[in-house]
């Protein structure tokens, strides 16, 4: 089965870019983290992924400067549950060395954030991040499971990310495939993106709305659009109590602190 069509304006371009880098890519060898190394992408409720971003195709530089290393560590002395890494290089001038610089300087799980349309890239993760994110929309519902599958076996979380109703489809049958194939038990991790990536347009309500969409088998996240304590109460009052934040969290780490006090109101200590 081919991948969907993807009609976009900012997707389109990325992943026209992307599809020419994986072209050079080459075949390589997965070295996934030995078992003492490994770092469990555990996310409680309260939880809040805080990412190292040095810029987007929507906004521009959001940190020309950034030292992922040390913004890493900020992350972490501020209350971070797990680092996430976008390692895209184009548009939003990440690497994977920002992602090793950044596993090597806290004691946190790794997310790779990137355009994930080969298997190929899941094996140059492997033993560099403790998750990988898998993009539902880019992805057919085989593809998406056997992706799934290939980073269980190197040892990475998969992080399924939905948007729309349409990709809500396709990870509902992608872990159908997984249990018909003896792979579906277990969580899923799995984020609610609120920016649609064709016009990097972003919208709360929309995570908000698909709270209580996802399979049962779930953990969700609400990605983007979080900016403070206020955002964070809008999440939990719609049943979200983990978030990842991104441009905000790069430009004061210390709110941090503040949207995972929201988020964890009401819980039991």
């Amino acid at each position: 089965m081919e991948d969907k069509e993807v009609k976009t304006d900012f997707l389109h371009r990325i992943l026209a870019v992307k599809h020419a880098q994986i072209g050079a890519l080459g075949t390589p060898v997965p070295r996934p983290f030995p078992e003492g190394e490994r770092r469990p992408f555990v996310l409680r409720e309260g939880a809040v992924v805080a990412e190292v971003k040095r810029a987007s195709p929507s906004q521009g530089d959001i940190d020309a400067d950034l030292d992922p290393a040390a913004l890493a560590a900020r992350y972490e002395a501020y209350g971070a549950s797990a680092i996430s890494v976008l390692t895209e290089e184009s548009f939003f001038k990440g690497s994977l060395a920002d992602l090793d610089a950044v596993r090597a300087a806290v004691s946190l799980p790794v997310l790779r954030k990137d355009f994930v349309v080969d298997a190929r890239q899941i094996d140059e993760t492997a033993g560099r991040a403790d998750a990988l994110l898998l993009i539902a929309r880019l992805l057919t519902a085989d593809k998406l499971a056997r992706f799934v599958i290939q980073c269980r076996k190197n040892a990475i979380e998969p992080v399924v990310e939905i948007f729309s109703g349409e990709d809500v489809r396709t990870l509902e049958s992608a872990i159908e495939l997984l249990k018909r194939t003896g792979h579906g038990e277990g969580r899923l991790v799995c984020g609610i993106n609120s920016r649609d990536l064709e016009t990097f347009e972003v919208d709360l309500d929309n995570a908000c709305r698909f709270a209580g969409r996802l399979p049962g088998s779930c953990v969700p996240v609400a990605f983007s659009g979080v900016h403070g304590a206020k955002d964070a109460a809008r999440l939990r009052k719609a049943g979200l109590r983990r978030a990842l934040v991104g441009t905000a969290a790069v430009r004061d780490p210390a709110l941090l602190r503040e949207i995972a006090r929201e988020l964890s109101k009401g819980l039991a200590d």
